[in-house]
């Protein structure tokens, strides 16, 4: 009789410790326990009842992490991985060497490639050197009204382009702050002042370059998974086009109407500036696409906050993705793909995201919400989550996110037909205001219906009713 051996003593499974509160980390927990791995969100730590979790501008934050590490790693031995979720950390470099203090694995692409992602002036810069086009006007850093006036009169001398141009953030900024239309040299004293105090305040950097304007086009993105063999799957593509302020308020996969040579196109310019820099891990490229030519204009080197979306059309699993290119170890079962994405013409998605926003005037409307409706989740058609609860604020210094509504369907008409009539049943009450009835009133329009959409489109075009109809 043999007692205490190695080989008789069966190792528990690794525990997987998931930032972020909303309901996507959620649906990141589901999914890596579902792979038969124990998983816990931060918020299910023991944690002080006034404990805040860090934002990136918070002075204390490397202490408040190395505290909630090490609340998760007392817990066990093979408390051993943490996963960043969606949130600010996951895009942040310097979270690598923290988890790594406490003796545990971050499942991130490498700090460098965070960095290079995270730094969008960067990012293109690369992808010219491969061959892949982009809207970069000059490469000047700019940190002033004033050097953006000598910057645009300098290009338009030298007949590089003429107004509209684009002005964008040198570090990628969430809720479309970080890019803005100028289309004349007088807005350089109405708003561009106040913008670039905006990025410095949100951001820590205040530095914008320079891009050509396209009328018209379309934004495209890429989702992929490269694994550390250099073998890159790609999934559906999707169409961000019905965007408003810079934020991708509605989401179609697979895109419509997209002819297949640009989805050849589209994916051999993502692998070109995968291959280049070496990329490992789970990321999404976005493109602009003007009939004739795609633009890189930004990426994500993480899981992008609708990720559901083309991961159910794709009919595969993304947080297992995740983990087999950058925690190999704990994935077990096979995943599907290692073989070029077919086009799924079965199923068609639609991701609708709530915010809390004052729709006419284009400003934030935090507040206090009350209650949260929508009707009887069926299997197979939608799935609604939620970033609030009943009861909870949604505070200034967050993104407004209220939830998603995500549709799925057999074809572009079924699914359009079914997001309206889901969220003709949605309610969002309290003290904030919501975007839910410009999103429906959005899907009714005829060139929403005819997929004849580009990136101004819900900015431009339509003009949601003051008030709903009787």
């Amino acid at each position: 009789m043999k007692l205490g051996l190695a080989e008789n003593t069966q190792s528990p499974a690794p525990a997987i410790l998931v930032f972020g509160g909303g309901a996507v980390a959620k649906q990141i927990q589901q999914s890596i326990q579902g792979m038969g791995l124990k998983c816990l969100l931060w918020s299910d730590l023991d944690l002080p009842k006034d404990f805040i979790f860090p934002t990136r501008g918070d002075p204390s934050a490397r202490e408040k992490i190395d505290h909630i590490l090490r609340v998760f790693k007392n817990l066990g031995r093979d408390h051993a991985y943490v996963h960043p979720g969606v949130t600010h950390w996951a895009e942040r470099p310097e979270l690598e060497s923290w988890a790594r203090s406490a003796e545990m694995v971050l499942v991130s692409s490498p700090a460098k490639l965070l960095n290079l992602f995270q730094h969008t002036l960067s990012l293109i810069k690369t992808a010219e050197t491969v061959g892949v086009p982009t809207l970069l006007l000059s490469d000047d850093v700019l940190t002033s009204a004033r050097e953006i006036g000598v910057a645009l009169k300098d290009i338009i001398e030298q007949k590089k382009g003429q107004f509209p141009f684009v002005l964008k953030s040198v570090d990628r900024v969430w809720n479309g702050l970080g890019v803005r239309n100028i289309s004349g040299f007088d807005e350089l004293k109405e708003w561009v002042p106040t913008w670039i105090e905006q990025l410095e305040e949100q951001n820590h950097n205040d530095m914008v370059f320079i891009e050509r304007f396209v009328e018209g086009a379309r934004s495209l993105i890429v989702p992929f998974a490269r694994l550390k063999s250099g073998y890159t799957e790609f999934f559906n593509i999707v169409d961000a086009s019905l965007q408003t302020q810079g934020k991708n308020w509605v989401e179609v996969c697979p895109a419509q109407h997209l002819e297949v040579e640009i989805e050849a196109k589209l994916r051999d310019y993502s692998k070109r500036v995968l291959d280049s820099v070496g990329f490992i891990g789970v990321g999404c490229l976005v493109f602009l696409y003007d009939g004739r030519e795609c633009y890189l204009i930004e990426g994500l080197a993480r899981l992008n906050l609708g990720y559901r979306l083309w991961e159910r059309v794709a009919g595969t699993n993304a947080v297992q993705w995740q983990l087999a290119t950058l925690a190999p170890a704990l994935v077990t079962a096979p995943i599907n793909g290692t073989r070029p994405i077919q086009r799924n013409t079965e199923v068609c998605g639609l991701n609708l995201k709530i915010y809390a926003e004052d729709v006419m005037l284009k400003v934030p409307h935090p507040g206090h919400v009350v209650e949260l409706n929508h009707p009887p989740l069926e299997q197979g058609h939608f799935e609604a989550i939620w970033d609030v609860d009943p009861g909870q604020q949604v505070v200034p210094s967050s993104s407004g996110s209220i939830g998603q509504i995500t549709v799925f369907e057999r074809d572009w008409d079924s699914v359009l037909a079914k997001a309206k009539e889901i969220f003709s049943q949605v309610w969002v009450a309290g003290g904030v205001q919501t975007n839910e009835r410009f999103l429906q009133e959005l899907l009714s329009h005829p060139w929403v219906r005819e997929s004849m959409v580009y990136t101004g489109f819900a900015d431009e075009e339509f003009v949601p009713r003051m008030t709903p109809e009787p």
